[in-house]
């Protein structure tokens, strides 16, 4: 039975794959909309000066450089895993619900020791500490794991 989420969508998220409109919903969201060029270009940048420079603060411009080309890539592991839009479902007892401070999810669940996101309004039927859930998971989208939809196991 599902739990959170829309019944249409959950067809394609047992396929695998991310309904259009969540798709959609999460191409919204602030985070996935940040180009990852301009901090790709500003690293490289800041890379070139730092190595120009031979001194410690030259260094130092070489290590922001390099933290800015990190989250480049990052970021263009993440929109490009949202754009292929694989769903993986995960079944496991629910361990903890914990509030997060982002307006864009509900909570962080606990699932077999592992944190995942739960995506904001999906729904208003509560969830359980200790029933067995089966959640899908936005797949390589963020480290932690956004939750599409959730179901009974």
């Amino acid at each position: 039975m599902i739990i959170r989420g829309d019944a249409a969508n959950l067809i394609h998220n047992r396929e695998g794959r991310l309904a259009p409109d969540q798709k959609s919903q999460l191409q919204a969201m602030r985070a996935f909309r940040v180009p990852f060029l301009p901090m790709l270009f500003v690293g490289l940048a800041l890379m070139g000066v730092g190595i120009s420079r031979a001194d410690v603060l030259g260094w130092v411009v070489v290590a922001l450089g390099a933290v800015l080309l990190f989250n480049a890539w990052t970021r263009r592991q993440s929109q490009a895993a949202l754009k292929t839009g694989v769903v993986q479902a995960i079944s496991g007892q629910l361990e903890k619900i914990r509030p997060v401070p982002f307006a864009m999810f509900e909570s962080e669940l606990v699932i077999n020791k592992r944190s995942y996101a739960l995506l904001a309004k999906l729904g208003e039927q509560p969830l359980t500490v200790g029933q067995n859930y089966t959640i899908y998971v936005a797949k390589g989208v963020s480290r932690m794991g956004i939750i599409v939809a959730v179901e009974t196991a």
